[in-house]
């Protein structure tokens, strides 16, 4: 999925999606350091909830990526300085899968 933005991963209105890239650009950019990456699964408009998807296939250490906890309080800090209309964010873990 090399050069896919996977920012786009659900149908979002445009205005949303303007107002939801550049905190999940931003919080790539954590990620990308560790070899992680994140994906927008859905946008709630009615609850101001946003699901993200954490991406760890290309992370050598997938320890060293910051807990789920840990960046859903960033990624709701991000969005909320945007100035998106996100109350709530949930980051989907892969590792909370894992046996």
């Amino acid at each position: 999925m090399e050069g896919h933005d996977r920012s786009l991963a659900t149908t979002v209105a445009p205005v949303e999606l303007q107002a939801l890239q550049a905190p999940l650009d931003e919080l790539r950019a954590i990620l990308t350091a560790d070899g992680g990456d994140i994906e927008l699964d859905r946008f709630d408009d009615e609850a101001l909830t946003v699901r993200l998807r954490l991406i760890l296939e290309s992370a050598e250490c997938k320890e060293c990526v910051m807990p789920a906890p840990i960046l859903e309080d960033i990624a709701l800090a991000a969005f909320q300085r945007a100035g998106a209309p996100v109350d709530r964010v949930i980051i989907v873990d892969p590792r909370e899968n894992e046996a």
